[in-house]
């Protein structure tokens, strides 16, 4: 009986993490930081068509503007 427990207690638990794997991929939400490159070069308004803010999270440990 007892190894029975274990089994279910692990297959519930492998479960629960592929689910929630696929939830957060499901949402589109990435773990890394979206900007490969920074620069504080001058960017002319007209430029600019929208402005992002994603700020600083355990994907990311910095404040992003995109």
């Amino acid at each position: 009986m007892n190894g029975k427990l274990v089994a279910i207690l692990a297959l519930f638990l492998i479960s629960a993490a592929v689910s929630q794997g696929m939830t957060r991929a499901g949402m589109g939400t990435e773990l890394l930081c979206r900007c490969m490159a920074t620069h504080s070069r001058f960017i002319p308004p007209k430029s600019i068509q929208d402005v992002k803010l994603t700020q600083s999270g355990p994907h990311c440990k910095n404040v992003e503007v995109v």
